[in-house]
């Protein structure tokens, strides 16, 4: 059996910074100046935003907003915990219930069901090793508390990855059973 060699090219350049190649003096000055006024229009909305964030997540704890003031009033409820909580719980029900909860189907409607169902474990495999259900119950009590549906996630790579361009495709990965 002869050895078959794939035309490779490998990407030798390291990745700008940015997006765009700024090596104009006068281009980069108007960038910052760009961003630094989209920022400081913003400044307020997102400081007023952040301010009823904190107001929200109290509610959320059933802090009682005025056991510091000298009133009579000293009840404090957690229907906000319990609402947000349930919410949670629902998009956590609708998203995972099934195992895995996605189907990977041929475009074409040739592909075996057995390599399909193969890449359906791979790829189920995959988001279970990076905590997708518990990142997604982070993202979904967030966008229920919050309304912005983002967190921040980490993610941990544990190999060296490289960007590799193959030119031309053989059938080496039929032959091997590849996918």
């Amino acid at each position: 059996m002869e050895d078959i060699k794939e035309p490779i090219t490998t990407l030798q350049a390291e990745p700008a910074k940015g997006t765009l190649p700024l090596t104009s003096e006068l281009l980069l000055a108007k960038a910052k100046k760009a961003v630094i006024s989209r920022l400081e229009s913003v400044q307020d909305q997102h400081d007023s935003f952040v301010k009823r964030c904190d107001e929200w997540d109290k509610l959320y704890r059933g802090e009682n907003p005025n056991q510091l003031k000298d009133t009579l009033a000293q009840v404090s409820t957690k229907i906000g915990f319990n609402s947000v909580e349930d919410w949670v719980a629902t998009m956590m029900d609708a998203h995972f219930s099934a195992d895995p909860p996605f189907a990977v189907k041929s475009k074409r409607g040739k592909d075996d069901a057995e390599l399909l169902q193969r890449i359906t474990k791979v790829l189920w495999q995959n988001a279970k090793e990076t905590h997708i259900e518990e990142n997604s119950e982070r993202i979904f009590r967030s966008g229920v508390k919050y309304g912005t549906f983002t967190a921040k996630t980490s993610h941990v790579v544990e190999e060296d990855l490289g960007f590799k361009i193959i030119t031309k495709r053989s059938n080496t990965s039929k032959r091997f059973g590849h996918f």
